[in-house]
């Protein structure tokens, strides 16, 4: 949020909701983000201002302002400070101010080509866990957690943006394996015509839960998915699915499993793959249950001890067996959701399903030609033996039968 657009923006100059818009910091499919200045305090703030398809839409609004008064009492160190949002009169836009972060989304240091450590990951990851509890605790539930929603400072302190927009814009989409019938090639095409549909979901399906994928209800949990997706980003350099059409990622959200990390980076500790795993879980039941149960793993991975992660609750009466999450299904009902399965192996692409072919071949071939040169060995020792003794004992028998002379026979 600190690098400025140098795209001409009509607001440059103009006041709105009590502050002086400067510059164009970004833009999305929830608005544009200027730099300003209040000018009653004279601080510089990040003003957001909405679009106007969203500020016609009365129960949008109404549920905007709600969730920004909520999230304005959350005071954390890990979350952009809400200092006010409302309805600008002169220009009759709805707005929202925030605090000015000195930094950039989680998902520009990546691009950019930045590889955070793993000491630095901890700390993010920490950071995260307790910025989300906060607002869990005060009843918030994001919904949309992901590396453009991260603000990550130049002193690696990170911030959590647009928390309640999510779940203001986001429209339910339609549940294909509602009804407990056969899901039809027709439903799976109307669920993708809502995920494609413009403000039918913020961002991209890649960070979403399963549950949230499919429009079911949603708790902390769904968040902790949400972060697991965007830790699996922060450490591997990419989602965990990832593709064009968003019904096919739903498909690998609840199909299948991601590519292991260390595919994407050597060295993943222990510790820190296991937490990973935990929130991507497919169940929430299979999660943790709160962000200070995520916090604690994080800090014992952080000084090499091993995590509770779910056997944490075995004292709570543990953790009952879910019943299975609903599944898209397989291939015949949908083409691209062949080609889908066609193309992943429990979420490995084609690339890492090559490598794990050659490597089995190469061990095959190994194996065989070790069994080669072992028979062959066998067999050669055991023609040495049997033909060495053979040979001893017919020159017994030639002994035996023609006695070496004696000194009086060679003189006779």
């Amino acid at each position: 949020m600190n690098d400025d657009m140098t795209l001409p923006d009509p607001l440059a100059g103009k006041v709105v909701g009590g502050c002086r818009v400067v510059s164009l910091l970004g833009a999305g499919a929830m608005g544009r983000v200027y730099r300003a200045v209040q000018e009653s305090l004279e601080r510089e703030v990040a003003l957001k201002i909405l679009p106007k398809e969203l500020a016609s839409d009365v129960e949008f609004i109404t549920r905007f302002l709600r969730e920004a008064k909520a999230i304005a009492q959350v005071s954390n160190p890990n979350i952009v400070q809400v200092f006010d949002a409302g309805l600008d009169e002169e220009s009759r836009s709805y707005y929202i101010m925030m605090e000015l972060v000195r930094g950039r989304s989680l998902d520009r240091h990546i691009e950019e080509g930045r590889q955070f450590s793993f000491e630095e990951i901890y700390s993010i990851m920490g950071q995260c866990a307790l910025g989300l509890a906060a607002a869990h605790r005060a009843g918030i539930i994001h919904r949309d957690i992901k590396p453009a929603n991260l603000m990550v400072g130049e002193d690696l302190v990170v911030k959590i943006a647009d928390f309640g927009l999510a779940k203001s814009a986001r429209r339910k989409v339609s549940d294909p394996t509602a009804g407990g019938g056969k899901i039809t090639a027709e439903a799976l095409q109307k669920l993708r015509a809502e995920l494609t549909d413009a403000g039918a979901i913020v961002g991209t399906p890649a960070y979403m839960s399963p549950e949230q994928c499919l429009g079911h209800p949603v708790d902390a949990r769904s968040d902790l998915y949400s972060l697991g997706a965007t830790f699996y980003y922060l450490i591997g350099g990419r989602p965990p699915f990832s593709d064009p059409d968003p019904l096919r990622v739903i498909y690998q959200h609840l199909n299948d499993a991601p590519t292991p990390l260390d595919y994407w980076r050597s060295g993943v500790p222990a510790g820190m793959k296991e937490i990973v795993k935990t929130l991507l879980a497919k169940h929430p039941a299979l999660r943790y249950r709160s962000c200070e149960d995520l916090y604690e793993d994080v800090q014992l991975a952080a000084s090499g001890k091993t995590i509770l992660g779910i056997k944490r609750y075995s004292a709570q009466g543990g953790v009952k067996k879910p019943k299975s999450m609903p599944r898209l299904p397989a291939a015949k009902s949908d083409p691209k959701l062949a080609a889908a399965r066609v193309e992943t192996n429990h979420g490995a692409p084609a690339e890492v399903r090559r490598e794990i072919s050659k490597a089995i071949l190469v061990a095959i071939i190994i194996v065989v030609v070790l069994m080669i040169l072992s028979c062959a060995g066998v067999t050669l020792y055991l023609v040495t033996k049997v033909g060495g003794g053979a040979t001893g004992d017919a020159g017994r028998m030639g002994r035996e039968k023609f006695p070496a002379p004696t000194v009086r026979d060679q003189g006779g």
